[in-house]
């Protein structure tokens, strides 16, 4: 999966459509599973209720089993069985 600046010189690195070295940097390709909502800090103040929603927004299924969230939470998705 190639990274790079996107457009050229940006400041932060994005996900490449293409591997382009040599040359301009190809346009940002978008993922199709994004975070689509998060719920922090519910009104029943139970930390069971908090949740982080994926949404697939490509046509194809995508198997999520193995990935992680890191950073403010940390959460293993259990493997696909």
């Amino acid at each position: 999966m190639p990274f790079g600046r996107y457009p050229d010189g940006a400041s932060s690195f994005s996900r490449l459509a293409t591997p382009t070295p040599g040359t301009n940097n190809a346009p940002f390709k978008p993922a199709d599973v994004v975070i689509n909502e998060i719920m922090f800090d519910p009104i029943s103040s139970d930390s069971d209720d908090e949740y982080i929603e994926l949404y697939n927004r490509g046509a194809n299924a995508i198997n999520i089993g193995g990935w992680h969230i890191r950073d403010a939470v940390s959460y293993n998705l259990p493997a696909e069985r």
